[in-house]
C-alpha cells in the first residue's frame, strides 16, 4: 500500500458505512473513486470514534495497489489541514483559519502562537474542547462540552459551571477564590422561574457552622406577572397545607422578631414577649378574649382608658377594688335606685414603662417610641 491525497467530492452513503467519493488527481485520470472509511477505535455494529470527512476534504488515504478479495481499494487515512489556495483575483478571507475553535475562551493555538486546545468538534463547533494554557499574566485549563446552541458544561479552575447562551448558569466553585465566586460555593442564577421539588421526602438547608441562611426578596414587583406588576409580585411567603409553620430560636439569646416599618413584635429567650406599634393594635375574637397573668395585669392609657360592653361590665377583686390607689365602696341596693360606688379622691395613674426591644444583627427598624417615631 501507498498513501495518495486526494479531495473528497460526496460524503453521501446509502449504505450507512462511511463510504466516501474521492478524486485524487494523479491515479484514474481524476475520476472519483470509492475510499473505505476507518476508525483508530470503533466497534462495528456498536460504535466508537466516527468522524467522516466532509465535502471538498483533503484526505490522506491508502492506495491498496495488491488487492486481494474481500480488500478496498482505497482506505481513509486522515484529514489534511492547510491554508486556502485562492485562484485569481480572489480574495483571502480574513477569518479563515484551517485550523479553527468556535469557543473564544479556548482558541488552538495561544497568543505566542503555540498550541494549547484540543478539539472535537463537529463542523458548527458543538462538541468537546480541552484547553491547558499558562502564561505569566493568566492560567486557563478548562474541558468544556458545548451544544450547537452555546449551551455549555465547563470543567476548570473555577470549578463546574453550565450555562446557557443567555447567561444562566449553575456554578459549583474549586478550592480556589475568584472575583466573583468563593470558594467551594455554589450558585445558580436563571432570569427565569426556579423550582426545587422533592416528591417524597425532605428539603432540608443546614449550616453546620458556618453564616447565616438568607432569603432576600429585593423585587420591587414591577416586572413580576408578565411585567405588569400586582399583589403577587415582590413577597415571600410560607404556607403549610395540612401541617404547621414553626418558627423556633432555641439559643439562650435567641429572639424571634417580625418587624414592619410600623411596628415590632419580638419573642425572647426568657419568654417576655413585646409588642411595639405606631398605630393601632386591634385585638377582635368572635368569642371571648382572655388576658391572664400570675402577677399583675397593667393597663394605662394616655388620654382614657375605656371599658364598655352591651352587656354587663364586672370589677372582681379580693379584698377590694381600688382606684388611682383608692378603695371603692359600694352603697347598698335600694329600690330606687342601681348600686353605685363612690371614693372621695383620685390621684392620677402611671403608665406602663415602654418596651425595649433587642435589636437585630442586621440593624433593621426596632419598636416605635413615644409619638409614632420609629426607634
Amino acid at each position: 500500500m501507498k498513501f495518495v491525497v486526494g479531495t473528497v467530492t460526496s460524503n453521501a452513503d446509502a449504505s450507512r458505512s462511511g463510504l466516501l467519493e474521492v478524486r485524487f488527481p494523479k491515479i484514474f485520470d481524476g475520476n472519483p473513486q470509492k475510499v473505505t472509511y476507518t476508525s483508530p477505535y470503533c466497534k462495528i455494529n456498536s460504535g466508537g470514534f466516527i468522524a467522516i470527512p466532509e465535502k471538498d476534504d483533503q484526505i490522506l488515504a491508502l492506495y491498496n495497489e495488491d488487492l486481494i478479495p474481500g480488500e478496498s481499494l482505497f482506505y481513509y487515512h486522515s484529514t489534511i489541514l492547510r491554508d486556502r489556495e485562492f485562484v485569481g483575483d480572489e480574495k483571502p478571507n480574513p477569518n479563515f483559519k484551517p485550523l479553527r475553535s468556535s469557543d473564544p475562551k479556548a482558541q488552538i493555538y495561544n497568543k505566542d502562537n503555540k498550541p494549547a486546545t484540543q478539539t472535537f468538534t463537529n463542523p458548527v463547533g458543538a462538541g468537546l474542547y480541552i484547553q491547558r494554557d499558562f502564561s505569566d499574566s493568566s492560567i486557563s485549563n478548562n474541558v468544556t462540552l458545548k451544544a450547537e446552541s452555546g449551551d455549555e458544561i465547563n470543567l476548570g479552575p473555577l470549578g463546574f459551571q453550565v450555562r446557557n447562551p443567555q447567561g444562566d448558569s449553575i456554578i459549583l466553585t474549586g478550592s480556589n477564590p475568584n472575583d466573583g465566586y468563593a470558594a467551594q460555593s455554589f450558585s445558580v442564577e436563571t432570569e427565569s422561574n426556579q423550582e426545587y421539588k422533592c416528591t417524597s421526602s425532605d428539603i432540608t438547608m443546614k449550616i453546620i457552622d458556618g453564616g447565616d441562611i438568607n432569603i432576600i426578596n429585593d423585587s420591587t414587583g414591577n416586572v413580576g406577572l408578565q411585567g405588569i406588576g400586582g399583589p403577587w409580585s415582590g413577597n415571600i411567603r410560607l404556607k403549610s397545607k395540612y401541617r404547621n409553620i414553626d418558627l423556633a430560636a432555641l439559643g439562650e439569646g435567641s429572639h424571634v422578631n417580625i418587624i414592619t416599618q410600623g411596628a415590632t413584635i419580638q419573642v425572647d429567650s426568657l419568654g417576655k414577649v413585646t409588642i411595639s406599634s405606631g398605630g393601632d393594635i386591634q385585638l377582635q375574637s368572635a368569642e371571648n378574649v382572655n388576658i391572664n397573668a400570675t402577677k399583675r395585669v397593667n393597663i394605662f392609657g394616655g388620654e382614657g382608658v375605656q371599658v364598655g360592653s352591651t352587656g354587663t361590665v364586672e370589677l372582681n377583686a379580693s379584698p377590694f377594688v381600688s382606684v388611682n390607689g383608692n378603695a371603692v365602696e359600694f352603697l347598698p341596693t335600694s329600690p330606687s335606685k342601681d348600686d353605685i360606688a363612690k371614693f372621695i379622691s383620685a390621684t392620677p395613674g402611671f403608665p406602663v414603662g415602654l418596651p425595649t426591644i433587642v435589636p437585630n444583627d442586621y440593624y433593621d427598624p426596632v419598636g416605635v417610641g413615644p409619638g409614632g417615631v420609629q426607634i
